[in-house]
């Protein structure tokens, strides 16, 4: 077997398919053909005495007669499963394809390896011609002017100099009536339509005791005082409050845990109204006791 047809990786096994082809088979019938067909994908085939067979694997001429049909015997003398041929063609070719893919990003990655030194050492040339520009020469003589055999006059090229600056970093504009906060004077930029939006929005917050709040803890935490947007800032803080039950909410407590304690309370305010029926004697137990006419002898 040529080295480029050889699988050097795991033998195939599906599992539902191996089980769907072998139902009613014994265990030994079924590890003989799994052994057969782990020596065929390593040896490229089998050979097709019965007596070499069984030195490879003991014991399958006891189980020939049901695995004779899977491996027949091919041209070339060697018995081989079909099947399994098959998916050794498809993992030859896998690895065919997986090989050709590996030159070509190896082929790619030398080529922007060069290109990049190519930049780099133009870099360093234009580098190393700004740092030691040419000493002035003599003024040429007429003879010396550079004109070509032909009459044609050849002038120097002028020197490369850079015209403008570095494009410089284009920044966020910021709208016409941003929110912003100081330390020194606090809130600024709010509107009355923000806060009309806002009381809609989270109506179990006080805005201007949630701005407070808010203000002193920007205070107590001037590391985190610094916000490129503050209207999102106080959004966040108004949606965390209105998650925790508001401004005047319980302490610890959540308005899922408010309104389950409230409608425990409604449920125990009705069950004190009501009030046990008085408890009746049974007529069965009445006649009895009447019956019954104890002495103090007995």
């Amino acid at each position: 077997m040529a080295a480029e047809d050889r699988v050097d990786v795991y033998l195939p096994l599906y599992v539902r398919d191996f089980l769907t082809s072998t139902i009613g088979w014994t265990a030994s019938e079924r590890g003989h053909y799994l052994t057969l067909l782990m020596l065929q994908w390593d040896r490229d085939g089998l050979p097709a005495e019965l007596d070499a067979l069984d030195r490879l694997s003991p014991g399958v001429g006891d189980v020939w007669p049901m695995l004779q049909d899977k491996f027949p015997v091919e041209a070339d003398g060697q018995r081989r499963n079909a099947r399994l041929e098959q998916h050794r063609d498809r993992a030859v070719e896998l690895r065919r394809k997986r090989s050709e893919a590996g030159k070509a990003a190896a082929a790619a990655r030398a080529c922007s390896s060069n290109r990049s030194s190519n930049v780099e050492q133009t870099l360093n040339d234009r580098s190393s011609i700004d740092n030691h520009p040419p000493s002035p020469s003599p003024s040429p003589s007429p003879s010396d002017a550079g004109i070509s055999p032909t009459g044609e006059i050849n002038q120097p090229a002028a020197p490369v100099v850079a015209t403008s600056d570095p494009p410089k970093r284009r920044k966020r504009s910021q709208h016409h009536n941003a929110v912003k906060w100081t330390d020194s004077e606090g809130w600024a930029g709010i509107t009355e339509a923000d806060r009309k939006t806002w009381a809609e929005a989270y109506p179990a917050c006080v805005l201007d005791i949630e701005l407070m709040r808010a203000s002193e803890w920007l205070k107590a935490n001037p590391a985190r005082a610094h916000k490129s947007n503050w209207r999102r800032f106080i959004v966040s803080w108004l949606t965390r409050s209105q998650d925790r039950g508001g401004t005047n909410r319980s302490a610890g407590k959540t308005p899922e845990d408010v309104a389950k304690r409230a409608a425990l309370e409604r449920k125990a305010r009705e069950f004190q109204r009501l009030q046990p029926a008085p408890y009746r004697t049974p007529k069965e137990v009445a006649a009895l006791a009447a019956g019954l006419k104890l002495t103090e002898e007995e």
